[in-house]
């Protein structure tokens, strides 16, 4: 049976479509919990590996890593593409296509082992 080992929150200021960062400690979220308000957009990531420059995170496809999202969902995270990341960061929208919210909205991510 699974465990919660961690449960953190960041959030997406209103007017932004950035997170707060979230170290994640050589152990990636493997939930994302979704606000119940959210301004329509898929869901991307960014990742650090020296804890400043944030990159958006790309799967070997050569495409952005982005997961379609709405309200009071658990999402299940691809954690292959965010484990080798110092921190994260969750994003409104992707490069391009970027969506500010329309309120802070505050996203959990949880680690279960």
């Amino acid at each position: 049976m699974s465990q919660l080992i961690s449960r953190a929150a960041v959030v997406i200021p209103a007017g932004q479509s950035v997170s707060s960062a979230l170290a994640i400690d050589g152990k990636p979220p493997t939930i994302l919990e979704m606000p119940t308000a959210w301004t329509a957009s898929p869901i991307s990531f960014a990742g650090t590996g020296d804890g400043l420059n944030y990159l958006y995170i790309y799967k070997e496809n050569g495409l952005i890593l982005s997961l379609a999202a709405t309200i009071c969902r658990r999402i299940n995270l691809p954690t292959k593409y965010l484990s080798d990341h110092l921190a994260i960061m969750v994003c409104s929208g992707y490069w391009g296509a970027i969506v500010n919210q329309a309120a802070d909205r505050t996203i959990y991510l949880e680690v279960w082992e």
